[in-house]
């Protein structure tokens, strides 16, 4: 190992991997280290599936306000780098194949409530609005559902898909080592500075490896990295979106031949299955936020994911024998957008807080960290998402009492619930509403919370210092 790196990337994911492979592309005279633990834990790279999808991840959100639109824009920019960019990994990783699949269709079905309807209308609307390839209620090869989840709608989307992750993270990998990349099977636990400037990074072996630039790519695990260095509240909290899979070989039935998934869905990036070669399928994925990583999935999880899979994509995989179950963490900011860009600290720059979209936007988010720390002509981060901001206020705290309730309430019929015939949805919605706003006149913050994070904090089988945490770092935003 070198004594001293031109650059550091902190992180071994897909950012990570993707950054330090632009940044050596762009410079081959520099000299570029990659930092993370081999076995990384609960990373979400690993635990991806992948899908190489932009329009399919659209809800009623998305467009909603500026920063919205930015986001997806940049995200289906991204899209358009895949081909090239797979194919040129590949080849750089001596011909190495990466299984992939073509076309997605997103259905609709009644396993669900109202909010599934609405982000369907808004996927349907951003079709039209952006010109994208569809095509509607065709058939989908392999969907055999029970009758209670056929589908209501549907849209094929040809030019998404998915790829397997832990093949692009393989390439990656070769490509990197071939190129003079150092891939260092470590882990950072501070970033040392002179209080201006990057001056280095601590391992935990108490090793620090001097450069004047570090890259911070290291999703869910970035907030502990970014206070070892930065004044308290300067950049907000990234927490933990833990999502579970499972990979499961089919035994009966003929499969799929592409990408099935639901439209968004509260609190989650929407049931999907995935298929690969060998007769695996990726059935995915669930999202529950934690302020920090978590390692082991939860057995009431994995059943859920299990249920909804056999019910409303194909009752043969009650049949199919699982081979793993993954668990990853995405990072997610307090107001759900991403961190990029550079610090206070001269050298030190973000590439973190990517949420659903940091697979899919590892080709172009690269080169905007390449000319970012390397300087020169090429794409830029969007000022929008400048990681010393203020939280983007998305919702009001009146649209977000709201907007919680209706996700609530969906939430609920996609776990099976069935009120009394006494009963009314909006009865159940009230109450909701009365919890979210109890919440928010005991913090006492004025800023209006995404219904995900509000969720999240309003769960008190969690650690109720979650909620300390955050009221503190609002506080202190407030305060200026």
């Amino acid at each position: 190992m070198r004594s001293r790196f031109d650059v550091v990337v902190v992180g071994n994911g897909i950012l990570g991997m993707t950054c330090a492979r632009e940044l050596q592309r762009r410079d081959s005279r520099i000299s570029v280290a990659v930092v993370g633990p081999r076995e990384a834990p609960a990373g979400a790279s690993r635990a991806a599936g992948a899908m190489l999808g932009c329009v399919g991840e659209v809800t009623r959100y998305t467009l909603a306000s500026s920063a919205g639109r930015e986001k997806f824009e940049l995200s289906l920019e991204a899209h358009g780098l895949w081909p090239e960019f797979l194919a040129e990994l590949q080849d750089e990783a001596g011909g190495e194949h990466v299984d992939s699949v073509v076309g997605t269709h997103v259905i609709l079905n009644g396993r669900s409530g109202f909010l599934d309807s609405e982000n369907y209308v808004s996927l349907r609307a951003v079709v039209d609005a952006y010109g994208v390839r569809s095509e509607v209620d065709v058939e989908i090869p392999g969907l055999r559902p029970s009758p209670d989840s056929r589908p209501l709608r549907s849209v094929f989307l040809p030019d998404e898909g998915a790829v397997d992750a832990l093949g692009v993270l393989r390439c990656l990998s070769e490509s990197n080592r071939r190129a003079g990349v150092e891939s260092l099977d470590a882990q950072v636990v501070a970033i040392e500075s002179s209080g201006e400037s990057v001056e280095g990074v601590r391992l935990s072996t108490g090793t620090v490896i001097p450069t004047n630039a570090v890259l911070v790519a290291a999703g869910a695990f970035s907030t502990p990295l970014l206070n070892s260095v930065l004044p308290p509240a300067s950049v907000q909290p990234v927490f933990a979106g833990s999502g579970v899979a499972l990979l499961t070989r089919r035994v009966l039935g003929e499969g799929f031949n592409s990408v099935v998934r639901s439209v968004n869905r509260a609190g989650s990036c929407g049931l999907h299955v995935i298929p690969f070669e060998g007769a695996t399928e990726y059935l995915g994925a669930t999202n529950v936020i934690f302020r920090e990583p978590e390692t082991l999935p939860h057995v009431g999880i994995v059943h859920f994911l299990a249920e909804s899979a056999i019910d409303q994509l194909d009752t043969n995989i009650s049949y199919s024998r699982i081979l793993s179950t993954r668990i990853g963490n995405r990072p997610v900011p307090l107001d759900t957008f991403p961190l990029l860009g550079p610090t206070a600290v001269d050298g030190l720059s973000l590439v973190t807080g990517t949420f659903r979209d940091g697979f899919h936007a590892s080709p172009l988010l690269a080169r905007m960290a390449a000319t970012e720390v390397l300087g020169g002509d090429g794409p830029r981060f969007p000022e929008v998402f400048h990681p010393m901001r203020r939280p983007i206020e998305n919702w009001t705290q009146q649209e977000s009492i709201e907007d919680f309730a209706f996700e609530a309430v969906s939430g609920a019929y996609e776990n099976g619930m069935r009120l009394s015939r006494f009963m009314d949805h909006e009865d159940l919605a009230e109450m909701f509403r009365a919890r979210a706003l109890a919440f928010y006149e005991s913090t006492g913050t004025g800023v209006g919370l995404a219904p995900d994070v509000l969720n999240f904090l309003m769960q008190s089988r969690k650690d109720p210092t979650d909620v300390d945490h955050v009221v503190e770092y609002l506080s202190a935003v407030e305060r200026g």
